[in-house]
């Protein structure tokens, strides 16, 4: 079930400017333009392995989180996934 069945009086606070300069990105996520982050955070893959230490998971976060950044940078400026 679509959020607009729900509650179709919601549609309009997406048109309010204020609610558009305050979040443009959820707005435009809504609207369908942009995927949301947690679909590009869901496409991005870690083969976890129990050997790693703490120091050298951080590391890996740290990589994955640039990667994510990057593959955001580029859906937003594209508007794809």
């Amino acid at each position: 079930m679509e959020w607009y069945f729900i509650r179709p009086d919601c549609i309009h606070a997406l048109e309010d400017p204020k609610v558009k300069k305050i979040l443009p990105r959820y707005v435009k996520v809504v609207k369908d333009e942009l995927p949301a982050r947690f679909q590009i955070a869901k496409r991005i893959v870690f083969e976890f392995d129990e050997s790693l230490s703490k120091k050298e998971l951080w590391e890996e976060h740290d990589k994955l989180m640039k990667k994510f950044y990057e593959i955001s940078e580029v859906c937003d400026r594209k508007k794809l996934i």
